[in-house]
């Protein structure tokens, strides 16, 4: 099966709700959707096995960072801690080669298009008589083309889109700092889900800031819901991303609260 590769870039650092650096500790990374622990990862070299992911040690020169590491057969990830107050947090992660294989599919889709358009051309200066057929052809090509620039654009803008979240179970009130920005980025969405319970409100903040004009009322149990247009999207390099459970109405098992961040890549 195929490799994908995981962790070691600059926003992979375990911190907890309170935005405190964790150094050396293990961590559980799970199937994303299915929840489902992934038992087998290696080093970089695609062999080596590793019996225990850790964070970086006190020691190293970016304590808390989560190395480059390989999983088989396994496109997507969550990592998960366990928090002081029992809480859970865990974040998304897709492999590197998810993005740079979609990317590639489409460069090469770009390239057969442009190859289509140049044969057009060169057909229809070459058949006189048959300038209908070939203006056809070139037509074709360059719809081809536009759409594979497209598909192009579309995968490359999604590679630097990021989710950060929080489960907090039971689902009680408070506010927990998970994320500081390693450059400038924009949040794109808040959303939230609950399990029991009869009601709860959240939101997030960047630093003190609230992210929503106004809480997103988790009124349905057990599907997502989103929140209202983002009022406050942009989130300076160094500020803090707090996600917050606002209010929690017939104690709810557990309270979940997503924001969806999009990272410049300049």
């Amino acid at each position: 099966m195929a490799m994908y590769t995981f962790g070691g870039t600059p926003s992979d650092v375990l911190t907890l709700t309170n935005g405190d650096v964790v150094a050396d500790y293990p961590l559980v990374v799970r199937v994303a959707g299915t929840g489902a622990v992934v038992s087998s990862m290696f080093e970089m070299d695609g062999t080596t096995p590793i019996s225990q992911l850790r964070s970086n040690p006190t020691s190293s020169t970016s304590p808390g960072a989560i190395r480059a590491f390989r999983v088989d057969g396994v496109a997507e990830i969550e990592y998960e801690l366990n928090a002081a107050g029992g809480s859970v947090v865990r974040w998304y992660q897709a492999g590197r080669e998810v993005a740079t294989g979609a990317a590639q599919a489409a460069a090469s889709a770009s390239e057969v298009a442009d190859a289509a358009a140049v044969n057009a051309a060169i057909a229809r200066d070459h058949a006189l008589s048959a300038d209908s057929q070939s203006d056809a052809a070139l037509t074709i090509a360059t719809i081809a083309k536009s759409t594979a620039d497209a598909a192009r654009a579309a995968v490359l803008a999604s590679a630097s889109t990021i989710s950060k979240s929080i489960v907090v179970a039971p689902g009680a009130t408070g506010t927990y700092p998970i994320w500081r920005a390693p450059r400038e980025c924009t949040i794109t969405a808040v959303h939230g889900y609950r399990v029991g319970g009869t009601g709860a409100g959240i939101n997030a903040t960047v630093d003190t800031v609230n992210v929503l004009p106004t809480d997103l009322s988790l009124s349905t149990a057990s599907t997502w819901l989103s929140g209202p247009t983002v009022a406050t999207p942009t989130i300076p390099q160094g500020a803090t991303l707090m996600l917050a459970v606002r209010s929690a109405a017939g104690s709810p098992t557990s309270v979940s609260v997503q924001v969806d961040i999009t990272i410049s890549e300049t």
